[in-house]
């Protein structure tokens, strides 16, 4: 999906209405359709909700592991 998403870091100094705004701006650019606040409210913070459940970071034992995976699979 090349839906884009803003970083965290940017979007936290911009107000709700310009976050709102990037956000239908961006699902345009993806699915072709405006869509309203409302609905630019709803869909954002279902997004950020998932995101939210889903992202841990990567533990420094984890990425040595799979650099040595990748490592030991190249020809």
């Amino acid at each position: 999906m090349g839906f884009y998403i803003l970083s965290l870091e940017r979007m936290k100094n911009r107000s709700a209405s310009e976050q709102t705004n990037e956000f239908k701006k961006q699902y345009f650019a993806e699915f072709g359709e405006e869509i309203s606040d409302e609905k630019a409210m709803a869909l954002g913070t279902k997004l950020l909700t998932l995101f939210q459940h889903i992202y841990r970071p990567v533990k420094k034992d984890w990425l040595a592991v799979v650099s040595d995976d990748q490592n030991s699979n190249k020809i």
